[in-house]
């Protein structure tokens, strides 16, 4: 796809990427009825950010993960401020959250316990955590390489950064992936409009501070939430 002869090429409100890869639902393929936060609004606080990012949906793939968003945004809460009383948490979006569903804290609730040392550990629905992982994930790699992901990521990795040694926090800041050939964007996409501009900048993409960073590298996707989890998706 050509931009208009009025266009701006480098303008990226107004992408010429291949339209074969666009017009659908970025995360199951069927038609779009709906566009999808990505990040869902849970993980930010308001003020939302002026330019809140958006990808194509279904209206199924909308809504469904909803419940595991707001499980992932709340279990990070209380793991971050070590409670689940709404009282103790930081993040009002999240307190007024746990405070209209109390099934949901002491569902997190049951995954806390202490060590020998009195120190607090949690135990989470993996499941629930990597599939919103994913669902990020597909949502970004559309949304900066027009070049969404239909199949099962190859590799899906979570931690908390303060599980990370000194080397691996090295690597997983990284602007680049170690190992792995950097190459430019999709031509037209949002990635290649911004290294156009700025070949210097680095890769990371702060959506909102101290709540959901993001860096798209071809097919692989690294994300902080709250900067307390890490999270890294990739497909071949």
């Amino acid at each position: 796809m050509k931009p208009s002869p009025d266009q701006d090429p480098m303008d990226p409100q107004h992408l010429f990427a291949d339209e074969r890869l666009q017009g659908f639902c970025v995360f199951c393929g069927e038609a779009p009825s709906t566009a999808d936060h990505v990040p869902a609004r849970i993980f930010l606080d308001e003020p939302h950010p002026e330019t809140m990012r958006v990808v194509d949906a279904c209206a199924k793939c909308n809504t469904e993960a909803s419940l595991d968003e707001q499980y992932v945004a709340c279990l990070i809460e209380c793991v971050f401020c070590g409670s689940t009383d709404p009282n103790d948490l930081q993040r009002a979006k999240v307190r007024r959250t746990l405070a209209h569903a109390p099934d949901l804290g002491r569902r997190i609730a049951r995954g806390r316990s202490r060590d020998l040392s009195d120190g607090l550990n949690w135990t989470f629905e993996r499941e629930r955590v990597e599939r919103v992982a994913v669902k990020l994930a597909r949502g970004l790699v559309a949304y900066e390489e027009s070049n969404p992901q239909l199949d099962e990521p190859e590799r899906v990795w979570i931690a908390p950064l303060l599980a990370l040694d000194a080397a691996q926090r090295v690597e997983f800041e990284a602007t680049t992936t170690p190992g792995v050939l950097h190459r430019w964007p999709e031509v037209g996409s949002r990635a290649f409009i911004g290294a156009c501009k700025n070949p210097g900048a680095g890769p990371w993409v702060v959506v909102q501070p101290e709540r959901f960073r993001y860096r798209v590298d071809g097919t692989e996707v690294r994300m902080v939430v709250r900067e307390y989890l890490a999270c890294v998706v990739a497909w071949a």
